[in-house]
């Protein structure tokens, strides 16, 4: 089996954190549903996968961090759209979908609508049980990894 070292220039979570920053500033500036879904498919994916970047090999450690209910959730999106379908142990996550407050059928160029998601607070604490959009985790995760980055050294969780 290969052994890999990255993936061509990204080669560690401070530059798979880079990546985020670059989806999640792409998320917000979409121009179309397309772009906006792509962008936030890559977005949770990516900030979920960081904690394998942050210690490459040491399974424990990954563990640790994606036992943080922030990546609990991160993680419950990465997988569930990854898979089509979470798995039965990922229960962070009530509902991810859009809140309809136009008919419809409606149409203008470059409307879409926000996707909001629905936290279960007895599965995860310290989020609102009313649903959060998309931007608004994503910069969540985002704060959670540039603490995590710049703060705790490489060999703890």
């Amino acid at each position: 089996m290969a052994n890999f070292t990255g993936f061509y220039n990204l080669t560690t979570a401070s530059d798979l954190l880079e990546k985020l920053k670059w989806e999640f500033n792409n998320l917000i500036n979409a121009k179309t549903e397309t772009e906006y879904r792509y962008h936030a498919f890559n977005l949770f994916v990516t900030g979920f996968h960081i904690a394998d970047w942050m210690h490459p090999g040491n399974k424990p450690l990954q563990d640790a961090l994606k036992d943080k209910d922030i990546l609990k959730i991160c993680g419950h999106l990465a997988h569930g759209a990854k898979h089509f379908q979470t798995r039965d142990s990922l229960k962070a996550v009530r509902s991810l979908g859009k809140m309809n407050y136009v008919e419809d059928g409606y149409v203008e160029f470059g409307y879409f609508e926000t996707l909001y998601i629905t936290i279960d607070p007895s599965e995860v604490t310290g989020f609102p049980s009313d649903p959060i959009s998309v931007c608004d985790f994503a910069k969540l995760v985002i704060d959670f990894w540039d603490n995590k980055l710049t703060v705790i050294p490489k060999s703890s969780p």
